[in-house]
């Protein structure tokens, strides 16, 4: 456990970790998960949050597909993370159903420069390829 570093804001921290391959979330001292990034819990408001290195699985909640001009479409997911949490994430060449397992791949999306937790079907927890 990190504890949230003094004069830098969590979006600041997180984005770290992003830059190193990694999903992190804040968990605070009462045990609920918080993302995004904040400095209060909006559960109870604790200011305790330390950061947790996120299992990076979870399951699709919701999902739209996206259509794109001159380019693939990819859909936009709201995946219900085994952490605890719900985060919003981008899904490419595969259009998900709600219940669909999933893993969090963290890489800069076609056109972009800084890394994003992606996601993609978890084949391991469904057993297929």
């Amino acid at each position: 456990m990190t504890p949230v570093d003094a004069g830098r804001s969590p979006d600041a921290r997180y984005r770290e970790y992003l830059d190193e391959g990694l999903l992190h979330f804040q968990r605070c001292g009462e045990g609920h998960a918080v993302f995004p990034p904040r400095l209060v819990c909006p559960a109870c408001g604790g200011r305790d949050l330390d950061w947790r290195p996120s299992v990076g699985t979870g399951v699709v909640y919701s999902a739209t597909t996206t259509p794109v001009r001159d380019g693939e479409e990819y859909s936009i997911v709201l995946v219900d993370m085994d952490d605890g949490f719900r985060m919003m994430s981008r899904m490419d060449r595969v259009s998900p159903q709600i219940g669909d397992q999933v893993r969090v791949v963290v890489r800069p999306i076609p056109g972009g420069t800084e890394p994003l937790p992606c996601v993609e079907p978890d084949h391991a927890a469904t057993g297929r390829d």
